[in-house]
């Protein structure tokens, strides 16, 4: 039986370029309290890994590619998509896999049954007006076009875009991924909202009134998992009680990094020697 694996889609050279990947390695070697194996889907591979990495070339769809006027308005989601399917049709992959971003970090030790908890951020009716999908782009329109999907199909409407860690089953994908095609329409899906709300009638734990899962730092406070990093005592209060650190560049301030470094200063078993 294979232990289970980890996924990582991995963009431009840009994330191991500033450090994002080595670190979340890092804590995950650190943190995580039993066997796993981990996977790069990348666009190119990456010198100092020593694990395996599989490149998967940047593809998007001509029924899209035509309708924005030549320009690639969701090409970012459509690479993660053919990083997602390719893991699927991987052998390597366990058929149940933890699917992971490299911006995030974990601060705490975490056992497999923890990892594997289901995370909502929110539910449709506590802000409906938000999830109309009126005028929205990008990945707020993907989640709006979630939530349609979902109501059209009488699933649960929690919002699962959490950039927290994803724990799925290849079969359950494949099966979304037939029923919902992606590209049947111009407003691709969010699939993390997709996939549990048509799996599970509720998740393990929705962090909107008390979030004591995930600090946030992109550059301003923005809801329940927003927070600023300007200082250490700003970081100190946004770390609070908290598993995860989730950031992006705009909100990796000077504080933020040294705090990461310092956390975890000895390099990975996935880093050559």
């Amino acid at each position: 039986m294979k232990v289970p694996t980890i996924v990582i889609p991995l963009g431009t050279l840009s994330a191991w370029e500033n450090n994002e990947l080595r670190y979340m390695l890092r804590s995950l070697d650190v943190h995580l309290q039993f066997d796993y194996d981990v996977i790069i889907y990348c666009t190119e591979k990456v010198p100092w890994l020593s694990c395996k990495q599989v490149v998967v070339k940047r593809e998007y769809p001509q029924k899209l590619f035509e309708y924005y006027n030549r320009h690639r308005h969701y090409e970012n989601y459509y690479d993660v998509i053919n990083k997602l399917t390719a893991a699927l049709n991987d052998d390597n992959v366990s058929d149940d896999f933890f699917f992971m971003y490299d911006d995030i970090v974990l601060l705490y030790d975490l056992y497999k049954p923890d990892l594997r908890k289901i995370y909502a951020g929110d539910h449709y009716d506590n802000n409906p007006k938000m999830y109309e999908n009126k005028g929205k782009q990008k990945w707020m329109g993907t989640i709006c076009k979630a939530m349609e999907i979902c109501k059209d199909n009488s699933y649960a409407r929690y919002n699962y875009e959490t950039h927290l860690p994803r724990y799925f089953n290849k079969q359950l994908l494949r099966e979304m991924f037939k029923k919902h095609n992606v590209e049947s329409d111009y407003m691709p899906y969010a699939l993390s909202t997709v996939y549990y709300n048509m799996n599970f009638e509720k998740p393990d734990y929705v962090y909107a009134k008390k979030n004591n899962v995930k600090a946030g730092f992109y550059g301003g406070k923005y809801g329940v998992d927003g927070f600023l990093a300007e200082t250490e005592e700003d970081l100190q209060e946004g770390i609070k009680d908290k598993i995860w650190i989730n950031y992006n560049n705009k909100g990796l301030t000077p504080v933020l990094k040294e705090f990461i470094e310092k956390q975890f200063p000895v390099k990975s078993k996935w880093e050559k020697e």
